[in-house]
């Protein structure tokens, strides 16, 4: 099979973009000390979406908190 009999999976433009957000978004999170220097941008990036799903997670409990909180006040 010739390389023109597989279809590309990912864009590769996409693929370095994302790569190069990433390490922008690493960055940052260096400089605040959410997470260390010195490592992959696959280590980037698992650590920001742990970091992303943490966050989702903590919003998500306090909005159902606060839901409840209303849903309470106006039984009173």
């Amino acid at each position: 099979m010739s390389e023109e009999d597989y279809e590309c999976v990912i864009d590769l433009e996409f693929a370095n973009d994302l790569h190069e957000d990433i390490e922008e978004i690493a960055w940052h999170l260096i400089n605040l000390g959410y997470i260390e220097r010195n490592r992959s941008a696959v280590e980037y990036g698992l650590e920001l979406l742990d970091i992303l799903v943490r966050f989702a997670t903590k919003s998500k409990l306090l909005e159902k908190q606060a839901k409840k909180e209303l849903e309470g006040a106006g039984s009173e």
